[in-house]
């Protein structure tokens, strides 16, 4: 972690845990439905990969870019999961990719990442960078994270 989230976590280490466990018990229907409403509002195309019980594959299609999003359900992903979601970006020729998860990455695909040198480079957020995101200064935990305010503009294409 860098210095600024240890510093983050410190101060609001109560909030932050209560919103992870949050996060992890959000049903993939509910993300499908709030990314889609943001896509009509926006005017954004949307293709479904792959979407079960515990994944959300979406392919975003916008004016100027294409973005290749998944969110995923599960508490450790995998290098396997990660040269999987790598490839499949790669093969739908997308411009961004993001991974998002509810729990944490390997290791190992961190270093992946760090080291990828064709495009689209994936962009990785594990269940704290995502809740800070959306928590960054907001006061109240039951007031700001609530499953219908969870927003996903900054994965939407241009």
């Amino acid at each position: 972690m860098y210095l600024l989230d240890v510093l983050y976590y410190k101060f609001h280490k109560c909030m932050i845990d209560k919103a992870i466990l949050k996060l992890k018990k959000i049903q993939i229907d509910m993300v499908f439905e709030i990314l889609t409403k943001q896509c009509w509002k926006y005017g954004i195309q949307y293709e479904i990969i792959i979407k079960d019980k515990l994944e959300l594959e979406i392919k975003l299609i916008g004016k100027r870019e294409v973005v290749f999003l998944k969110f995923h359900k599960t508490l450790v992903v995998f290098k396997e999961d990660y040269n999987k979601f790598s490839n499949l970006a790669e093969t739908l020729g997308a411009d961004k990719a993001f991974y998002i998860t509810t729990g944490v990455f390997q290791a190992e695909v961190y270093k992946l990442n760090q080291w990828k040198l064709f495009e689209p480079r994936v962009v990785l957020e594990d269940n704290f960078h995502f809740i800070k995101k959306q928590l960054w200064m907001k006061r109240m935990y039951n007031e700001n994270l609530k499953y219908k305010k969870l927003q996903f503009y900054r994965y939407l294409p241009i």
